[in-house]
Formats: structure tokens, C-alpha cells, sequence
């Protein structure tokens, strides 16, 4: 008797797995095809059948995203990290789509949910701190341009920092960040960096100055 139900939980089990793989990978076909509105059908006739699955829930949120309904996606995403707390790579995804959606403050909360887990992400960072500047909060800007700037040094970065620092009113500090930038020669940034380090040397009537750094 014991050998039967230890059996019948084993081959119930590899059933539940395999009929939840073969969901996926019709789907992922589908996907391909551009039939993502099949693939979410398979998907979703087979969630009701086991809503706990953590991978289904996560490729429906794909196919949502492929169908072009990313409030959809959103939701699907979020359900899969309830159902599986260490798919915090998800958020990323999440804040990406609501950024895209004009839900800026909602964004911000999903990156930084994502950057709780993975914090050495720049591009993440890039992407606080272009909402955050968009949004007129400077100070944040400036926070997450310096862990941008930490973690990917280069002219980017420095000039977003020498930009956020000008609107914040610290000219010294900005002018420091753009001559950081405009050393990086090499990167297109530069030539943009020098540009605003003449035009606030310009503002600030050190006209010398900004006769010394014309080209």
C-alpha cells in the first residue's frame, strides 16, 4: 500500500511537471509565430489547472509582454514573484514596463525593489536616475547617478551628474563633473560635456574661461 501511494505522488508529480512544460514550450512556439494570443490561451487553461506554477506564471507575463499588453505583463510579473520571492529579477522587468506606461513613481518603487537584490546594476541605476531628474527630484537624481558613476565610470554618467548638480544650483560641483566628463575624449559624451561646462562658465560670467575651453 505504502509503495502505491509513494508511486502514485511520484508519477502524479512528473504528470503536473511535464503537462507544465509542454504549456511552455507551445507557448514559446506560439511566441515565435507571433500567436501570442494562443499562447497565453494554453497558458492561462493551464494555470487554472496548477496556479501555483511558478514558470508558467512567468512565461504568461512574457506573452503578454510580446502581445504588446504590458499592463498585463505587470500583473503576471508581480504574481510570480508572490509565488517565488528569489525571482527578483522580475522587477526589473516590471519597472522597465511601467516605466514605458508613464507610472514614473511605480517604476521607481519596482527598481528599487529590484536594486534591494541586485544593487551592482548600473543600468538599473541609469534608469532612477533619468526618472528621477524627468520627475524634478534632483537629489534622488543625483544619488542614483553617483551609484551609476560608481559602478560605470565614464562620460555618461559624470554628465548627468554635472547636468543634476547645475539645476540643483551648485555650480562648483557641476563644473567638476562636466570637466570629469569631457575627459572621457572618446565617448560622444564628451563633446556634449565640454559644451555645457563653457555655457555654465558663460552663466557665471567667467568669460575667460569659456574662451579657454572653446575648441
Amino acid at each position: 500500500l505504502l509503495y502505491i501511494i509513494v508511486a502514485s505522488i511520484f508519477f502524479g508529480c512528473a504528470s503536473r511537471e511535464d503537462r507544465i512544460q509542454e504549456a511552455i514550450e507551445k507557448s514559446d512556439t506560439l511566441m515565435l509565430t507571433n500567436k501570442a494570443s494562443e499562447a497565453i490561451a494554453i497558458i492561462e487553461k493551464t494555470l487554472a489547472r496548477y496556479p501555483d506554477a511558478v514558470a508558467l506564471q512567468e512565461t504568461l507575463g512574457t506573452a503578454h509582454l510580446v502581445n504588446g499588453n504590458n499592463e498585463a505583463a505587470i500583473q503576471a510579473y508581480r504574481k510570480t514573484i508572490e509565488l517565488d520571492l528569489e525571482r527578483s529579477s522580475l522587477w526589473k522587468k516590471i519597472a522597465d514596463q511601467e516605466a514605458k506606461l508613464g507610472q514614473e513613481d511605480n517604476a521607481i518603487r519596482s527598481y528599487e525593489s529590484y536594486l534591494a537584490y541586485n544593487p551592482n546594476d548600473f543600468i538599473a541605476w541609469k534608469s532612477v536616475a533619468e526618472i528621477q531628474e524627468k520627475k524634478g527630484r534632483y537629489s534622488q537624481a543625483i544619488k542614483a547617478a553617483q551609484e551609476w558613476q560608481n559602478l560605470k565610470p565614464s562620460a555618461r554618467p559624470a554628465y548627468q551628474l554635472g547636468r543634476l548638480f547645475y539645476l540643483s544650483g551648485n555650480f562648483a560641483v557641476a563644473r567638476m563633473w562636466y570637466t570629469e566628463s569631457a575627459r572621457h575624449q572618446k565617448e560622444k559624451t564628451a563633446q556634449e560635456a565640454l559644451a555645457a561646462l563653457i555655457e555654465l562658465e558663460t552663466n557665471v560670467q567667467e568669460y575667460l574661461e569659456a574662451e579657454r575651453l572653446l575648441p
